[in-house]
């Protein structure tokens, strides 16, 4: 999540359409586990209109029920929260190895770009290599570990230049138009580093 400045009413955008589609209210919900603290409010005010949305924030929050679960993907997500990531990457490198064929890989690969999301990939990288060499070594899942190693140190690159980017937008035009907006929000790290 990007402290962008439309945020708000992009968030009343959604939920217009998602409105539409299913036919009834819905509470929204975003979920952030970005690096830096948002400054979104968590309301779309207008003269007329008023939209509000609940924004939960992962790396306030204690994720010891998330790592005692006995789902892997609950364990993942405690990686963002204030636990000790020692203790999250203990815990989900057990879980990973009690897994066998497809859910091992999408369990090895969503941690890892979880881990570069939220500026761990480093360390994750490192244990993958030193505690669970037979993973990386493995014709399916060694190369899929390294793709998402890859995959998340891309995606926290690109949220990097995102942000900054649209400082300097705010910082010099005080607002960025929405088509701006968009074409930031769908760069890659290749295209920023041409802009």
């Amino acid at each position: 999540m990007r402290n962008e400045s439309n945020f708000d009413f992009r968030m009343l955008d959604y939920y217009v359409a998602s409105r539409h589609i299913i036919g009834e209210h819905i509470r929204q919900i975003l979920l952030d586990i970005g690096r830096e603290p948002l400054r979104i409010k968590g309301v779309f005010e207008s003269p007329s209109t008023r939209h509000e949305y609940t924004i939960i924030n992962l790396r306030e929050m204690d994720g010891a029920e998330l790592l005692a679960c006995d789902d892997w993907a609950n364990n993942e997500w405690t990686l963002p929260t204030k636990t000790d990531p020692e203790k999250v990457i203990r815990v989900v490198f057990e879980k990973i190895r009690g897994l066998t064929g497809e859910e091992q890989e999408k369990a090895a690969t969503t941690f890892v770009i979880l881990s570069g999301i939220t500026g761990m990939e480093d360390e994750v990288e490192r244990r993958f290599k030193a505690d669970m060499t037979d993973l990386l070594e493995n014709k399916i899942l060694g190369p899929a570990i390294r793709k998402g190693s890859e995959q998340g140190r891309l995606e926290g690159r690109a949220m990097a230049r995102r942000d900054l980017l649209q400082n300097l937008f705010l910082e010099r035009f005080r607002r960025i138009p929405l088509w701006a907006e968009s074409k930031i929000a769908a760069a890659d790290v290749e295209t920023f580093n041409a802009w």
